[in-house]
Protein backbone atom coordinates (compact mmCIF):
# COMPACT_ATOMS: atom_id res chain seq x y z
CA UNK A 1 0.00 0.00 0.00
CA UNK A 2 2.96 1.92 1.06
CA UNK A 3 5.14 1.28 -1.97
CA UNK A 4 1.80 2.14 -4.32
CA UNK A 5 1.40 5.71 -2.74
CA UNK A 6 5.32 6.47 -3.50
CA UNK A 7 4.39 5.15 -7.39
CA UNK A 8 1.29 7.39 -7.55
CA UNK A 9 3.20 10.38 -6.11
CA UNK A 10 6.21 9.95 -8.40
CA UNK A 11 4.48 9.37 -11.37
CA UNK A 12 2.49 12.74 -10.84
CA UNK A 13 5.68 14.46 -10.19
CA UNK A 14 6.75 13.04 -13.51
CA UNK A 15 3.89 14.14 -15.56
CA UNK A 16 3.91 17.21 -13.78
CA UNK A 17 8.01 18.12 -15.19
CA UNK A 18 6.80 16.89 -18.83
CA UNK A 19 3.85 19.02 -18.56
CA UNK A 20 6.40 21.85 -17.68
CA UNK A 21 8.57 20.77 -19.94
CA UNK A 22 6.03 20.83 -22.61
CA UNK A 23 4.63 24.12 -22.35
CA UNK A 24 7.92 25.95 -22.91
CA UNK A 25 8.53 26.82 -19.02
CA UNK A 26 11.87 27.50 -17.76
CA UNK A 27 13.81 28.50 -14.94
CA UNK A 28 14.83 32.76 -15.33
CA UNK A 29 18.58 32.07 -15.52
CA UNK A 30 21.58 32.06 -18.66
CA UNK A 31 19.91 33.79 -21.50
CA UNK A 32 21.08 32.93 -24.90
CA UNK A 33 22.75 36.08 -26.49
CA UNK A 34 24.05 36.19 -30.25
CA UNK A 35 27.67 35.86 -30.74
CA UNK A 36 28.50 39.11 -31.69
CA UNK A 37 27.49 40.44 -28.01
CA UNK A 38 29.56 38.08 -26.31
CA UNK A 39 32.56 39.84 -25.90
CA UNK A 40 31.56 43.62 -24.32
CA UNK A 41 32.68 46.91 -23.16
CA UNK A 42 30.07 48.17 -20.95
CA UNK A 43 30.14 52.02 -21.15
CA UNK A 44 28.28 55.03 -19.25
CA UNK A 45 27.30 53.32 -15.83
CA UNK A 46 30.10 52.70 -13.49
CA UNK A 47 30.37 48.49 -12.13
CA UNK A 48 31.38 50.66 -8.78
CA UNK A 49 27.35 51.48 -8.65
CA UNK A 50 24.67 49.30 -7.47
CA UNK A 51 23.21 49.09 -11.41
CA UNK A 52 26.40 48.94 -12.75
CA UNK A 53 27.38 45.70 -10.82
CA UNK A 54 24.25 43.84 -10.54
CA UNK A 55 24.21 44.34 -14.67
CA UNK A 56 28.05 43.28 -14.93
CA UNK A 57 27.86 40.43 -13.16
CA UNK A 58 24.50 39.08 -14.79
CA UNK A 59 26.40 39.76 -17.88
CA UNK A 60 28.84 37.43 -17.11
CA UNK A 61 26.70 34.79 -15.40
CA UNK A 62 25.10 34.92 -19.16
CA UNK A 63 28.66 34.36 -20.77
CA UNK A 64 29.57 37.73 -21.39
CA UNK A 65 33.24 38.68 -21.39
CA UNK A 66 33.84 42.27 -20.15
CA UNK A 67 36.85 44.46 -21.66
CA UNK A 68 38.37 47.40 -20.25
CA UNK A 69 38.31 49.28 -24.08
CA UNK A 70 36.31 49.13 -27.05
CA UNK A 71 39.26 48.04 -29.40
CA UNK A 72 38.58 44.54 -27.17
CA UNK A 73 35.56 44.27 -27.59
CA UNK A 74 33.04 43.01 -30.48
CA UNK A 75 30.09 45.46 -29.03
CA UNK A 76 29.39 48.20 -27.16
CA UNK A 77 26.46 48.30 -24.26
CA UNK A 78 25.54 51.95 -23.69
CA UNK A 79 23.72 52.12 -20.16
CA UNK A 80 23.20 56.44 -19.59
CA UNK A 81 20.86 58.63 -17.92
CA UNK A 82 20.21 56.11 -14.91
CA UNK A 83 17.23 58.43 -12.33
CA UNK A 84 16.03 56.72 -9.70
CA UNK A 85 13.15 59.24 -8.62
CA UNK A 86 10.68 59.67 -6.29
CA UNK A 87 7.18 62.00 -6.26
CA UNK A 88 3.88 62.50 -4.26
CA UNK A 89 1.41 60.12 -5.25
CA UNK A 90 -1.66 60.77 -3.25
CA UNK A 91 -2.16 63.15 0.13
CA UNK A 92 -4.57 62.56 3.20
CA UNK A 93 -7.82 64.80 2.62
CA UNK A 94 -7.39 65.86 6.42
CA UNK A 95 -3.93 67.00 6.87
CA UNK A 96 -2.28 66.77 3.43
CA UNK A 97 0.05 64.51 4.79
CA UNK A 98 1.78 62.20 2.26
CA UNK A 99 -0.26 58.75 2.11
CA UNK A 100 1.40 57.21 -1.22
CA UNK A 101 4.89 58.02 -3.24
CA UNK A 102 5.89 56.50 -6.91
CA UNK A 103 8.68 55.71 -7.22
CA UNK A 104 10.77 55.67 -10.95
CA UNK A 105 13.64 54.00 -12.15
CA UNK A 106 14.59 54.90 -15.91
CA UNK A 107 17.87 54.68 -17.84
CA UNK A 108 18.58 54.46 -21.58
CA UNK A 109 20.82 51.66 -23.31
CA UNK A 110 21.64 51.14 -26.68
CA UNK A 111 24.24 48.95 -28.33
CA UNK A 112 26.58 49.18 -31.17
CA UNK A 113 29.35 47.47 -32.83
CA UNK A 114 32.94 48.50 -32.56
CA UNK A 115 32.24 50.72 -35.47
CA UNK A 116 29.19 52.66 -34.41
CA UNK A 117 26.80 50.73 -36.49
CA UNK A 118 23.86 50.55 -34.19
CA UNK A 119 22.97 47.14 -33.25
CA UNK A 120 19.95 47.70 -30.88
CA UNK A 121 18.67 51.34 -31.26
CA UNK A 122 18.64 53.65 -28.23
CA UNK A 123 15.59 53.33 -25.85
CA UNK A 124 14.23 53.98 -22.85
CA UNK A 125 13.32 51.59 -20.13
CA UNK A 126 11.70 52.02 -16.95
CA UNK A 127 9.95 50.49 -14.28
CA UNK A 128 7.37 52.32 -11.80
CA UNK A 129 5.95 51.39 -8.20
CA UNK A 130 3.97 53.37 -5.84
CA UNK A 131 3.62 52.24 -1.87
CA UNK A 132 1.65 53.76 0.57
CA UNK A 133 3.69 55.50 3.12
CA UNK A 134 2.92 55.68 6.73
CA UNK A 135 4.90 58.33 8.87
CA UNK A 136 4.79 56.28 11.91
CA UNK A 137 7.00 53.65 10.54
CA UNK A 138 9.56 55.87 8.64
CA UNK A 139 12.41 53.16 8.92
CA UNK A 140 10.09 50.58 7.66
CA UNK A 141 8.68 52.59 4.57
CA UNK A 142 12.48 53.64 3.79
CA UNK A 143 13.47 49.80 3.75
CA UNK A 144 10.91 48.88 1.60
CA UNK A 145 11.28 51.63 -0.59
CA UNK A 146 14.73 50.01 -0.97
CA UNK A 147 13.84 46.68 -1.64
CA UNK A 148 11.20 47.72 -4.29
CA UNK A 149 14.39 49.71 -5.50
CA UNK A 150 16.50 47.24 -5.93
CA UNK A 151 13.79 44.58 -7.59
CA UNK A 152 13.02 47.40 -9.84
CA UNK A 153 16.56 47.73 -10.75
CA UNK A 154 16.72 43.56 -11.46
CA UNK A 155 13.76 44.07 -13.86
CA UNK A 156 15.82 46.44 -15.92
CA UNK A 157 18.76 44.42 -16.64
CA UNK A 158 16.18 41.60 -17.38
CA UNK A 159 14.71 44.10 -20.03
CA UNK A 160 18.47 44.98 -21.29
CA UNK A 161 18.90 41.17 -21.66
CA UNK A 162 15.64 40.79 -23.42
CA UNK A 163 16.58 43.41 -25.74
CA UNK A 164 19.95 42.10 -26.27
CA UNK A 165 18.85 38.84 -27.42
CA UNK A 166 15.48 39.42 -29.69
CA UNK A 167 16.77 42.82 -31.19
CA UNK A 168 20.08 42.27 -32.36
CA UNK A 169 20.87 41.66 -35.94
Amino acid sequence: MQILRHFSILALLLISLAVLQGCGFHLRGETSLPANMKVLKLQGISTNSAFGAELASVLRGNGVKLVDTPQEAEAILRVTNLQNDRRVLSVSGNTGRVREFEIIVSLNMAVTDTKGKSLIPAKVLSRVRDYTFDETDVLGKAAEEQVLRQEMRRELIQQILRRMRVNAG
